[in-house]
């Protein structure tokens, strides 16, 4: 059986690739025949992950097109080649990531009897029905990232429980504890993802203009359609924007941070969040279900905040909330080691190599 796993970019710092290449290296060491390709262009460099996954014999393709509509329009023949020529008439699955991928990946193997689809749905996605309505005949199976991301497939698209197979995510553990932290001289809050109205930032700046008195920074790390709007709302000058970084960096300011917060409206099974618990840093969640399910957590009730063994999980949209947890952690110093000694357990059931082998079960059942 021969792996081929599809996404949009293999430029992208964002989770998805960061689990894919994880994924990817994870399979090969399990002797698995994986390739990975990417659609859009790039070619200007390649980032370290993908070095990496070169150095280690995985397959890596970048198509080059353009742009989303490029890809759409001209791309489809090109991709299927790549297919074809990698399967060599072999049982082949090709793994898609996010919604170009399924798309593309979807057409490109029309009528290929020895080759398999399957989706990794990795989070909420605007305006999927399309995606989903087109390409759920040529998808056998949807790997939800989590129970909540199964429960919202089949509540938003009534995807049938049995063409379902929840297998959460993880992160390559051994090689992120090698990470060298970035140490800085004041209490260092950091968060790190796109600025878009998923990741919730309006509501940490909206708590971090409140309270600019206190030696105390906030950095940000990311990009996005939002940036210009949350620069202007943020008036304190603790608030820090530190656009975008290659990852080992992005590790490396997490594991110097003090306190990681992510105060998300919504995720699939963030890989930022265990690569943070990995590196041994106190959290500040958000009271959404698949934090809770990933911190085994039951949801607030009454209070606006609660102080957990690895940090704190917080009422979605309330500033005074976040305050409040905020300053509770700053009293609180002698819980940080604790907190820490928490986190690196909790990343303990979040092992790439165990995901692996429940992707490669799975894959294995469709060829039966």
């Amino acid at each position: 059986m021969k792996v081929i796993h599809i996404m949009d970019s293999l430029n992208v710092a964002g989770g998805v690739n960061s689990f894919v290449y994880d994924l990817c290296l994870a399979m090969k060491k399990q002797n698995v025949d994986v390739s990975l390709i990417g659609i859009l262009d790039s070619s200007k460099k390649d980032n370290d992950s993908v070095k990496k996954l070169k150095e280690n014999g995985v397959d890596v393709i970048c198509l080059g097109a353009k742009s989303k509509k490029d890809a759409l329009t001209r791309y489809c023949p090109m991709l299927r080649k790549a297919i074809v020529q990698i399967a060599s008439d072999e049982q082949t699955v090709c793994n898609l990531h996010l919604k170009l991928s399924v798309l593309l990946g979807g057409m490109a193997t029309t009528g290929l009897k020895n080759v398999k689809c399957v989706e990794t749905y990795h989070s909420q996605y605007s305006h999927y029905s399309l995606e989903y309505n087109l390409m759920r005949s040529r998808v056998s199976l949807y790997i939800p990232c989590s129970k909540s991301a199964e429960v919202e497939m089949q509540s938003r698209f009534h995807v049938p429980k049995e063409k379902m197979s929840v297998i959460s995510n993880g992160i390559d553990c051994e090689s992120i504890s090698k990470v060298v932290p970035e140490k800085n001289n004041s209490i260092t809050i950091l968060s790190v993802g796109r600025l878009t109205k998923q990741k919730n930032y309006p509501v940490m700046i909206e708590t971090f203009n409140e309270i600019a008195s206190i030696d105390i920074e906030y950095d940000i790390i990311g990009a996005g359609e939002d940036e210009e709007k949350l620069k202007q709302m943020a008036t304190s000058d603790c608030i820090k924007f530190l656009g975008t970084m290659e990852r080992e960096k992005v590790l490396s300011k997490t594991a110097g941070a003090d306190l990681i917060c992510m105060p998300s409206l919504w995720e699939g099974l963030s890989i930022y969040m265990m690569e943070a618990f990995s590196l041994g840093r106190p959290m500040m969640l958000s009271d959404i279900p698949s934090f809770r399910e990933a911190v085994d957590e039951c949801a607030l009730v009454k209070e606006s905040y609660r102080r957990c063994s690895w940090g704190y999980l917080v009422k979605v949209d309330d500033p005074s909330a976040y305050r409040a947890a905020i300053f509770d952690f700053i009293e609180n110093k002698t819980e940080w080691d604790k907190m820490k000694r928490s986190s690196f357990k909790m990343a303990e059931k979040f092992n790439i190599q165990t995901t692996a082998r429940k992707y490669i079960e799975v894959y294995s059942s469709l060829m039966d």
